[in-house]
Formats: structure tokens, C-alpha cells, sequence
């Protein structure tokens, strides 16, 4: 998935999503009009919510209970409804809830300030998600601008639109950027641009305000890492940029690319998803390529690549997930196969999961039709609507409890 992250309280490790931006069934993209191809967003017919202007109270969802059915999840962290309700939990130190608060929350709660939202997504310290009007609203830490807030380094409580943005359709967040993803095929990027994550050189610097990551056109997906991006392009090819920390850019080199490139090998991808300093695609023959680092075995393979490389016995692949450390895929049943480390950096204390150098089948995922991945935590969805987790706890699993699981556990919805 290319992913979403749920990431430490106190580690400098990124998040993301690719998570939260990979096809439900990769196989069967549409093909043509970004948006449509965007995993988990059923766009229901319901009105835009009034737009929110700073001092201005903010509108609250409904007290009507909010429908049970799950239509998207970001692992570990928020849910959206049928109804376009949303519901967060988990860990809360920068107000990455959205809840008004900074107190962990270990049960779901429905989220009271966003309705008719149509994509959420969760990094290490922020959070974002899409109104009905193609909207982009932000909450939790913004030291690098990364929720778009005017001040940086405030903690933001509570959603707040994002200016500059509009007719987004799906969103990637890195430890400190952003992106979304238009539904004319751009990019938009804002927050920190250290190590290129904005597309232009520079290594320094940050924006409040999203800019267009040129180089990029008719992409249909975006995936965010700790500080690499990437794009998946309507015609198959990917296009990274930023670190490129061991290779993860996928050109053959290991040094700086702030400009958009072109992976190599890559001209059929139908999902990819970004980790610490790996990168993973699934082709349209169902084979997983990866490419990076395998410092934790994330890759599948013996070493690490700095362009992409099969992961062997890896067939009949639907879906990808990228975690920090670690890769997963879900299979034609709704089974769910991970290798690598599950770093539980957000866990207190710090909890690792370790499932190895080759393919090992998690418990309680079969019949799933879509997986996402933090970088400690994982969430499958099922076609009845319920959703269940496993990975590193302290608050992440929605369960009510703090330990860890290696099987997935059913999340509850009070």
C-alpha cells in the first residue's frame, strides 16, 4: 500500500501510507480517471459539510449513531463508515485523533468535527482526510507544516482545511510531508522538503502551502515513506523521488533525487506501496518486485537492491502492503502473507514482531478484502464491513488493550 503509518511517540521513524492508498483488488483498476482506481473510496451521494474558517466553530457530526459498515480503514488509527463517518483511536500525544484531546484512546470514538469524508489517512504525528468536495482537512503534529497549519510546531487538536488543495481523491503522509493526490492525475505535496519529499531540490525548507510535484502526471495512486514518494502512473511505470535512503527510488542509484524518477524494470505496476527505505511493487502478473534495503528482510530477497527485483515464490498476489520494515500481501482468498520486522516503535515500551526473510501466514485474515500497513500495525477489512488488526498495541488494535498480537484481532465498534 504504499501505506499509511501508525509510528512512534518517540522514535524518528516515518509513517505511511502507502498504506492507505492501495487498491482493494489490485488486479481490477479502472483504468483511466484518477479517483475512480483509488482503493476503499465509494464516494456516497451525501451534501459537502460547510467550509471551515479559522475561529469559526467547526460544524460536529450528527449524534445519530454513525453505521457500522467499514468502507476504508488506516491501519491501527481511523476508520471511515458507509455514512461517511469517521472513527479514530489509538495513540493521541499530538492530537493525531482529532478528537480535540491528546489522551490515547484504546476503543474507537466517532470523530466529531469531519462528516461526509470520503478518505482518511494517519502518519506518525498527523492525520488527514477528504470531504465530500474533494477537500483536504489535517490535525495532529505540525512541526514541519506537514498539517499545513499557519504556525509550525503547533499541535492541532482538531481538523483544519488545507488551502491550496482541491478535488483530491486519495492521500500518502510521510513522517513530515504530506501528499494528495488530484483527481486530474496530479500531485500535490506540502510540509517538509529535507530530503526532497516536495519534488524540488533544495534538501531544505518547508511550505505550508501543497505545490505540484512536477514531473508527475496522470498518476492514479500515491504512496508515502519515510522520506521517498511515489506515484503510480496510469500506463503502468512508477515515479519516485526524494531520500532515495539504500535505493528506494528504484533508478539504480542510492544518492538524492529530488526530481520525479522513473523505477526501473516497472511498466505494468497495479500497486505499490513505500517503507523506512524499501519500496514494493505488485505487477500485473501478479509477481511482488521489491527493491532497497533488507536490512530487515522487508525485501523477500538476500540482499539489499537499488533496482527492482521478483520477490521468489511469491505468486497469485491481489493487493500489497509496505510497513516500515516489513512487506505483506494479500492473496486471491483474502489470506494475509508478511515477511520482514514488524516494528512496533509507537508501543510502550517499543515491541518488534519479527516474521522473518520469507512469507508467513497471518491468522484471521482469510476471506479479507483489503489490507493496509503501519509501520507496527496492520488492519484487514472484510466484505460484511468489520475490520480486525494485529502488530504492536498500546492503544493501535482497538480492541480495548495494549499488548501486541501476531493474529489478527477483531477491532471493536462501540
Amino acid at each position: 500500500m504504499g501505506l499509511l503509518w501508525v509510528c512512534g511517540l518517540l522514535a524518528p521513524f516515518g509513517c505511511a501510507v502507502t498504506v492507505a492508498g492501495q487498491v482493494a483488488d489490485a488486479g481490477t483498476p479502472s483504468a483511466d480517471v484518477p479517483g475512480v482506481d483509488v482503493p476503499g473510496v465509494d464516494v456516497p451521494e451525501v451534501d459537502v459539510p460547510g467550509v471551515d474558517v479559522p475561529g469559526v466553530d467547526i460544524p460536529r457530526a450528527p449524534d445519530a449513531a454513525p453505521s457500522r459498515f467499514v468502507t476504508q480503514v488506516a491501519p491501527g488509527t481511523c476508520t471511515r463508515m458507509s455514512d461517511g463517518s469517521m472513527w479514530c483511536w489509538g495513540i493521541n500525544f499530538a492530537g493525531q485523533v482529532g478528537d480535540g484531546t491528546n489522551t490515547t484512546s484504546l476503543d474507537p470514538a466517532l470523530n466529531p468535527f469531519l462528516t461526509n469524508v470520503t478518505y482518511v489517512a494517519r502518519s506518525t504525528g498527523h492525520a488527514c482526510a477528504i470531504v465530500a468536495s474533494g477537500a483536504v482537512w489535517c490535525w495532529g503534529g505540525d512541526e514541519y507544516a506537514e498539517a499545513a497549519g499557519t504556525t509550525r510546531g503547533a499541535r492541532r487538536y482538531v481538523p483544519r482545511p488545507v488551502a491550496g488543495v482541491s478535488n483530491a481523491v486519495q492521500l500518502a503522509l510521510g513522517r513530515s510531508f504530506s501528499c494528495a493526490l488530484v483527481q486530474d492525475g496530479s500531485v500535490w505535496c506540502w510540509g517538509s522538503n529535507n530530503s526532497g519529499e516536495l519534488g524540488r531540490p533544495g534538501m531544505i525548507g518547508a511550505t505550508i502551502t501543497p505545490e505540484q510535484i512536477r514531473g508527475v502526471a496522470g498518476a492514479v495512486q500515491i504512496a508515502a515513506g519515510l522520506f521517498t514518494a511515489c506515484a503510480r502512473i496510469r500506463d503502468g511505470s512508477l515515479m519516485c523521488w526524494g531520500s532515495n535512503q539504500q535505493g528506494s527510488v528504484g533508478d539504480g542509484s542510492i544518492s538524492y533525487s529530488a526530481a520525479p524518477t522513473r523505477a526501473a524494470l516497472i511498466d505494468d505496476a497495479i500497486d505499490v506501496g513505500t517503507g523506512e527505505a524499501h519500496t514494493c511493487a505488485l505487477r500485473r502478473d501478479r509477481t511482488v518486485w521489491c527493491w532497497g534495503t533488507n536490512r530487515f528482510n522487508a525485501l523477500g530477497t538476500g540482499s539489499s537492491r537499488t533496482t527492482p527485483q521478483a520477490v521468489p515464490g511469491v505468486t497469485g498476489v491481489q493487493q500489497i502492503a509496505v510497513g516500515q520494515t516489513h512487506t505483506c500481501v494479500r492473496l486471491s482468498d483474502g489470506t494475509v502473507q508478511c515477511w520482514g520486522t514488524n516494528n512496533g516503535v509507537e508501543a510502550s515500551p517499543a515491541w518488534s514482531g519479527v516474521y522473518g526473510p520469507t512469507p508467513v501466514t497471518i491468522a484471521g485474515t482469510r476471506g479479507s478484502i483489503d489490507v493496509q500497513s503501519g509501520a507496527g500495525t496492520l488492519c484487514v477489512r472484510f466484505a460484511d464491513g468489520h475490520i480486525a488488526c494485529w502488530g504492536a498495541n498500546y492503544g493501535a488494535l482497538g480492541n480495548g488493550g495494549t499488548g501486541p498480537s501476531m493474529a489478527a484481532v477483531p477491532v471493536v465498534l462501540q
